[in-house]
């Protein structure tokens, strides 16, 4: 087996056709932002069955105005292509959007978190009702586990 198989195979796995014609997938979201294809991508999003959706792809101004938002066009765009995917995590955890940081970069279905500590004080009533009152983790890392770099790089090393 060559290095960096099964690290491709994975990011591969993220970028498969039903996610990128998703409603929130890449190539859907740009079509969106395109006078004309926007309409195109409001059909199918109707098709689907997602209708606000639909809406929201109709209303080309609408789109225009939030397509720099977290999970507008643009960073859907830029999270897709290695390189661009890094200024993304960038953009996004300058801003404290931890999640979309994670999601940028990490093009693989799991994510490892690891911490030393976990204390949780919870509250339970009753058995259908359960409430957390704290949480306190001590030493937290949060890595995923093939990253698109990491990937991208392994794929050249023959």
């Amino acid at each position: 087996k060559f290095s960096g198989e099964a690290e491709a195979a994975e990011r591969a796995r993220g970028r498969s056709l039903g996610k990128l014609l998703g409603k929130n997938g890449a190539l859907v979201r740009t079509a969106e932002i395109l006078p004309g294809p926007h309409l195109v991508a409001a059909l199918a999003l109707e098709a689907t069955g997602n209708h606000e959706d639909a809406k929201r792809a109709v209303n080309l101004l609408h789109t225009w105005r939030n397509m720099g938002d977290a999970d507008g066009a643009l960073f859907k765009l830029a999270e897709f292509f290695p390189g661009t995917d890094l200024v993304a995590f960038a953009v996004h955890a300058s801003k404290g959007d931890f999640a979309h940081a994670m999601r940028a970069v990490a093009k693989t279905t799991y994510v490892c978190i690891d911490a030393t500590k976990i204390t949780a004080e919870l509250q339970m009533p009753t058995v259908d009702k359960l409430k957390m009152l704290k949480i306190d983790v001590q030493d937290l890392d949060m890595h995923p586990l093939s990253g698109a770099l990491m990937g991208g790089l392994l794929d050249l090393v023959p």
